[in-house]
């Protein structure tokens, strides 16, 4: 018996769409790949990419692609390439994804007593059940390692006053460099009457966040094939290669936010410099407005990646985001073109509630004890 669960809200036409305008970027551009990212690294991402491309009417991969998303850790389980049709047929889960759905129940308890704190207030979460989501189900919602990610970064987006000072503007555009599977999209997508979001990535990472968040909203999506001043007139979710990562300053709308999570510190030092410098000329057209959150490690590591931090700092005026809803991965920052809109942002900070702030404390020393008793 199929282990995969087939309870999802799969519009075929929508995606199949979807698959034939990623079946022209694949044969148009000779992506640029660098750091984690490379040809050589990312040879999961590339396989899964390829067959999507050359297997568009093979539904019952995209029907539970969600299995497949282990490739936004960043790392790689084999280096041999994935006989997706041996899994599909057992229904066998991918090793990353095994992991994953072990951890439900706690990730769920993560929601339940810490993350439910420190939500912007009245936010209805709802996660899709859709290409196959699994994990600890609680009143039509699953939990996994996943979901409590993506809620994570919620949740410091509301700290750091970034979601209430989106919440206020007239006009909301947000660029987000790299998005993974689509969840923190969707998440905000879902809290915020957003007019354009812009998503920037490689083909192969973005095929999953493009289904993903096509399926699970009704709001327009377009995939660029090509860009010009024409290019963004319509409000919606935009898709677009990092192919055209050189023109965000010549064609791109004007933009509140920058988001990136975890996915600069993989790239190349010269790819960060690019991306540093056209979003430096995109804000500049704003009148020096608009913010970039990020949350990246300081890495060393040339071979892997850069110290996009560091590239950050040295063109922007910089600001450590402290949270109670703790960074799990690398840790959060602000950056503007000047410290007036910086402060700015300070302005839109919520009040923790005492009772928060107590409940990730205890976390803080439950983890510190475990960590001693069990070296």
């Amino acid at each position: 018996m199929n282990k995969f669960n087939s309870a999802i809200n799969y519009q075929s036409n929508k995606t199949l769409e979807i698959l034939e305008k990623f079946k022209v970027l694949n044969e148009k551009f000779n992506y640029k790949r660098s750091g984690n990212w490379s040809i050589d690294i990312n040879t999961e991402g590339l396989a899964i990419y390829n067959y999507l491309t050359e297997n568009i009417r093979d539904t019952e991969l995209l029907k539970n692609l969600r299995k497949f998303s282990f490739l936004f850790t960043g790392s790689t389980f084999t280096k041999n390439k994935i006989n997706f049709k041996d899994y599909l047929k057992l229904g066998e889960i991918m090793p990353h994804y095994k992991i994953n759905l072990k951890q439900g129940k706690k990730n769920f308890y993560k929601y339940k007593y810490l993350y439910s704190k420190t939500l912007p207030p009245n936010y209805n979460l709802k996660i899709p059940n859709i290409l196959g989501e699994d994990g600890y189900k609680f009143e039509d919602n699953f939990y996994n390692r996943d979901i409590s990610n993506g809620l994570e970064r919620l949740c410091l987006l509301y700290e750091s006053g970034c979601y209430n000072y989106l919440a206020k503007q007239k006009k909301i555009n947000i660029l987000e460099i790299g998005a993974g599977y689509g969840f923190v999209a969707y998440l905000i997508l879902s809290g915020i009457n957003i007019d354009k979001y812009i998503i920037l990535d490689l083909p192969e990472s973005m095929i999953h966040s493009c289904i993903y968040l096509a399926n699970a909203l009704s709001k327009k999506v377009f995939i660029l094939t090509e860009i010009n001043q024409n290019s963004f007139q319509e409000d919606g979710i935009y898709f677009v290669s990092s192919n055209f990562s050189n023109q965000i300053s010549n064609y791109f709308p004007e933009v509140n936010l920058v988001l990136n999570t975890l996915s600069f510190h993989e790239m190349g030092r010269e790819e960060v410099k690019n991306y540093i410098n056209q979003i430096t000329l995109l804000f500049k057209k704003n009148n020096g407005q608009g913010f970039i959150l990020e949350q990246n490690f300081d890495n060393f590591e040339e071979v892997k990646g850069c110290n996009a931090k560091k590239i950050i700092r040295q063109n922007f005026v910089s600001k450590k985001i402290e949270t109670y809803t703790r960074q799990t991965r690398g840790y959060l920052e602000v950056h503007a073109l000047d410290k007036k809109n910086l402060d700015l942002i300070d302005n839109y900070k919520p009040k923790i509630k005492l009772l928060s702030i107590l409940s990730w404390k205890l976390l803080y020393l439950m983890t510190f004890l475990k960590m001693k008793l069990f070296k």
